[in-house]
């Protein structure tokens, strides 16, 4: 359903042929949502950095296939999830505290 949903932009990590993980952007109301996961095989070796990176410039880039703009980029973390929190920080997004987590955001 998302794969074919204009308003998502779903991408696969791959290094060295094999797949390490996955990313999406889902837009909603001028906001892209990140939503990504990396196998935990690959835990502990700075692919959940690249996958943010290497995503968000794929969706900047193809934003015009995008049915909806977007002026900001945001993402859910969990107050365990120390990696994913450093991730977000390294790459300068703004970060909000909540009850159990945290809201990163990021104008484009």
């Amino acid at each position: 359903e998302k794969v074919d949903n204009p308003d998502c932009k779903y991408f696969i990590g791959e290094n060295n042929g094999k797949l390490f993980g996955s990313i999406r952007f889902d837009i909603v109301n001028n906001e892209a949502i990140i939503s990504f996961l990396v196998d935990p095989v690959y835990h502990g070796q700075g692919f959940g950095l690249i996958m943010l990176r290497k995503g968000i410039e794929k969706l900047v880039n193809e934003e015009e296939s995008i049915s909806q703009r977007f002026e900001i980029i945001s993402g859910y973390v969990l107050k365990p999830n120390i990696s994913s929190i450093k991730n977000f920080e390294r790459l300068g997004f703004e970060k909000v505290e909540y009850q159990d987590k945290f809201k990163f955001t990021k104008q484009i």
